[in-house]
Parts: structure tokens; sequence; C-alpha cells
């Protein structure tokens, strides 16, 4: 009865949760983890949403960073099935490190200026960056939307002065929404309700190219494999192109 009691017990607590030795409720989902550039975690989560109610028994979880602190966090031991990264060198660092086994380059982004709603200063290009008195916000170096940004700059023959080194361009929106700064440089997707993305002219673009990749020993292979071919298919497109993301 004590054995009993015990095997119970954390059912009574957690009702879906899995007690060890009590076995998987019948109705439980297989999950998977999916980590995502934090550039690509609103339309992750919505492809989520999505592969959940096209595959009954099937759903993933999706955590967001930073490409770089992404892979970081894999080679350090964290547990994921699916990597999406910014840019594909994240993904070839991934890779060479056996981590990742990269599937395909999903799909491609834009640069832009993030202004405040409605553009006050009317800021359309990399030279308006140079205006005096401007507070302009770039990513970090180290981080693909900095790396973007900066090639972008330096083919324009442009120099720019950045008030400090974003995490990411999710960041560099959310100061622009704060008002904190005048104008980031980031992506075409990254607008929201207090955000303008103004994509640069194609003169001024660089390619951005976001892969996706199978995290070698994944918990959830099967969900993992699943979940690519999802986003991968018309359906999944047709919801990356929705969210502003060019076809791969």
């Amino acid at each position: 009865m004590r054995r009993l009691f015990s095997c119970l017990l954390p059912l009574v607590v957690l009702p879906l949760a899995v007690a060890s030795g009590c076995g998987q409720p019948a109705d439980a989902a297989a999950q998977g983890m999916v980590f995502a550039a934090s550039s690509l975690r609103r339309v992750t989560e919505d492809l989520a949403a999505a592969f959940a109610a096209a595959n009954p028994g099937m759903q993933v979880m999706v955590h967001s960073a930073g490409s770089p602190r992404l892979v970081m966090q894999l080679e350090e031991g964290a547990a994921a099935d699916v990597l999406i990264t910014a840019d594909e060198a994240s993904m070839d660092r991934a890779s060479a490190g056996g981590t990742v086994r990269p599937t395909a380059v999903l799909v491609q982004n834009r640069l832009a200026l993030l202004v405040p709603t409605r553009n006050p200063q009317e800021l359309e290009t990399l030279e308006d960056l140079t205006r005096p008195n401007l507070q302009v916000l770039l990513c970090g170096p180290g981080v693909p939307a900095g790396r973007y940004g900066r090639l972008a700059l330096e083919a324009a023959g442009l120099v720019v002065r950045s008030v400090s080194d974003a995490p990411s361009a999710a960041a560099v929106a959310a100061k622009v929404a704060l008002g904190e700064v005048d104008v980031g440089l980031g992506y075409a997707t990254d607008g929201g309700d207090a955000v303008l993305a103004v994509p640069l002219p194609l003169h001024q673009q660089v390619p951005v190219s976001c892969p996706i990749g199978l995290v070698d020993g994944g918990q959830a292979a099967a969900v993992g494999r699943a979940f690519v071919a999802f986003v991968k298919s018309e359906a999944g497109q047709r919801i990356l192109r929705d969210a502003g993301f060019g076809a791969r």
C-alpha cells in the first residue's frame, strides 16, 4: 500500500506529470524542444501551434535567445531537438562541434531600420544613420544582426557610432519601442505595435539566411524530424511568409 501511494501521489499534485514507474497518461503528447533565434521567436511559436494542430499527439516547446547563446547552451549540454539560427555561421559552429545536423536554409530575412511608429524623422537608408545627434543602436558584432549590419555599413562605405552593443535584434526593437534610442538596425520582421521596420533599399541589403537543423541525441527525435518537415512544407512556409520572411 505504501508503494502504491508513493506512485499515485505525484499524479494528485500534478495530474499531467509522468511519475516514475507509473507510466505515461494515454492522452499525453510527445514533446520536443525547439531552440530558435530571438528574431524568429514569434513565428516559431506560431509554427509550433500550427504543428500541434496538424499532428495530434505531438507538440514542441520553444526556447528563444540570441543564436550564439543557443549554440553555447547546446554545447554545454542543454536538451533540444531542433535548432533555428539567424545566420549560417552559428549553425556552422553547432554542426562543427557535432551537436547539430543542418537540414536546410529555412528562410531569408532582410535588414531594416527600426524606428518609432510613423517614422517621425523619416529615416529610410543607411546614410540617414549618419545624421548628427541621432541616437543609433546596433547589435554587437558577435551576434548575427550585428555582423549583418556592419557588413552592410562597410559595403556602403559608412561609419556609424552605436550608443551601445545590443545582444539581439529583438533587444534593439525593445529599446526603440521604449524611446531610448532614435533608430536601430535590425530585421524587417522585427516590427511591432510601437516599432516600424523600414527595410533597407535593395542595393544596401546583404544576404540574411536562417538555417534549421536537427540536434543529435535529442530526447524526442521523431518529434523533431516531424517539426522540421512541417516548417519546410507549404503550410509552414505560408506561416513564415505571412510573418514577413522570404522563401528559402
